[in-house]
């Protein structure tokens, strides 16, 4: 994880704990649905998290942008840097931090807004 997002252990230690952010994340997505890039993957890391913290996991509905995406350009799947240079936003990378949540989101919302413009 550190390779990949640049956050260390020293980043996450006075950060608020599982148990201290699940009522908040209950409560945002509680008769909602949550867009997420690789939404699958996302779900799992929630479950797991929530199954190494000994709770019991909410139901989150969620919505998969990079199997809209994919369905749209013809293919399987394609990553969010990749679908980002595809819409002609690779500024963007240089603009906002990768594999961070704001940066990410970012980056989709770009891409949605890219691809619905052309629609």
């Amino acid at each position: 994880a550190q390779r990949v997002h640049g956050i260390s252990l020293a980043d996450l230690e006075e950060q608020p704990t599982w148990l201290e952010v699940l009522p908040q994340l209950v409560a945002l997505t509680d008769k909602a649905t949550v867009l997420a890039w690789n939404a699958p993957f996302d779900a799992r890391m929630l479950e797991q998290t929530s199954a190494a913290w000994n709770v019991t996991h909410p139901k989150i509905l969620f919505a998969c942008a990079m199997q809209m995406y994919a369905r749209l350009k013809g293919t399987k799947r394609t990553g969010l840097h990749k679908a980002v240079g595809q819409e002609g936003l690779a500024h963007l990378l240089e603009m906002h931090q990768s594999h961070r949540a704001l940066g990410d989101v970012r980056f989709v919302l770009e891409v949605l807004r890219a691809i619905t413009q052309r629609a």
